[in-house]
C-alpha cells in the first residue's frame, strides 16, 4: 500500500510493510530494500539538495471601512493607526509605516507602543525610550517601562520602586509614588508607596491633593471622581474641596459637562 505524507508543503510516497516478498525478473527484493530505497527519496525531496517548495504565509494588511484592502500586506504583525502612523512587524523587528504603506521609520526595535503627541516609546536592547515621528531616538533606552505620552507626559519606570514621568524635553521627574491614572488637567492621580490612600500631584511631582481618598479617577473638564469609602464617591476640584459631595455608589469622570453615576434606589 502506498501512503502520502506531507511536511512543510512537499509531499513523501511512502509504501506499507508487507510481508511477502516480489519477484522481479528472477531477483528476489526484500521489502527491506524497498523501504530503504523510498526513504532515501523521501530524504531527497525534504533536504538532500532539492529547492524547498514556498508555503503561503499569512501577513497583515489594512482596509478602509468598505472592506477593500488599501495596504496591501507586507508585515508579519501590525497595529492600528495613531497620530498618523501604524506600528508594523518586518523579520522580528518592529517600525512604522503611513497611510499609504510606506515604512517611514524602518524596523528595528524589540517592541513598541503607539504614537502619541508625536512621540513613541520603543525598546532596544532590553530598555525604553522614545523616538520622534522622524524615527530619531530622542530619549535613549534606560527604562523598564514606558507608556504613550498623554496631555504632555509620559510615564516611565527606571525600576518596581522608581517611577517617573517625563515632559516632551525628555525632562526627568522621579516621583516616590505609584500613579493610577494619566495626568489630565496638570494632575495625576497617585498612590504613595506603602499606603492605602490616594491622593494627587502637579506636573512638578508636588503633592498637591494630599492622600486621603480610598479610590480616584482622573481629572477631567477640571473635576474629579473620588471616594471616601467603598460606595461613596463624589466630586472634587483641582484645591481638594468637595463640589459634588461623596453620596454615590459609583462614578465616572465628566465629559461634554455630563458624568455616569450609580444611585442606590434608596437615595431616589
Amino acid at each position: 500500500m502506498i501512503s502520502i505524507s506531507h511536511f512543510d508543503s512537499i509531499a513523501c510516497l511512502c509504501r506499507a510493510p508487507e510481508r511477502k516478498t516480489t519477484v522481479l525478473g528472477g531477483n528476489m527484493i526484500s521489502m527491506t530494500k524497498r523501504l530503504l530505497t523510498m526513504l532515501l527519496v523521501c530524504t531527497a525531496l525534504l533536504g538532500g539538495g532539492a529547492a524547498p517548495a514556498s508555503v503561503a504565509v499569512s501577513r497583515y494588511a489594512f482596509i478602509d471601512k468598505t472592506g477593500k484592502i488599501v495596504i496591501k500586506p507586507q508585515c508579519d504583525e501590525a497595529r492600528s493607526f495613531s497620530d498618523g502612523l501604524a506600528p508594523v512587524k518586518v523579520n522580528d523587528k518592529w517600525g512604522w509605516i503611513d497611510k499609504t504603506g510606506k515604512i517611514v521609520i524602518k524596523p528595528q526595535f524589540e517592541e513598541v507602543d503607539r504614537m502619541s503627541e508625536g512621540m513613541a516609546p520603543v525598546k532596544l536592547n532590553g530598555k525604553w525610550g522614545f523616538v520622534n515621528k522622524a524615527g530619531k531616538l530622542v530619549v535613549k533606552p534606560k527604562y523598564v517601562m514606558a507608556a504613550p505620552y498623554l496631555a504632555s507626559f509620559a510615564r516611565v519606570e527606571l525600576s518596581a520602586s522608581r517611577i517617573g514621568f517625563l515632559d516632551k524635553t525628555g525632562k526627568e521627574t522621579l516621583v516616590d509614588v505609584i500613579p493610577s491614572g494619566a495626568y489630565r488637567d496638570g494632575m495625576c492621580p497617585v498612590q504613595p508607596l506603602g499606603m492605602a490612600k490616594f491622593g494627587f500631584i502637579d506636573t512638578t511631582g508636588k503633592m498637591v491633593i494630599k492622600p486621603q481618598f480610598s479610590d480616584v479617577e482622573p481629572f477631567n473638564e477640571g473635576l474629579a471622581a473620588v471616594a471616601v469609602k467603598q460606595d461613596a464617591w463624589g466630586f472634587i476640584d483641582k484645591t481638594g474641596k468637595f463640589v459634588i459631595p461623596a453620596r454615590f455608589d459609583g462614578n465616572r469622570e465628566f465629559a461634554e459637562g455630563l458624568a455616569p453615576v450609580m444611585l442606590n434606589p434608596t437615595s431616589l
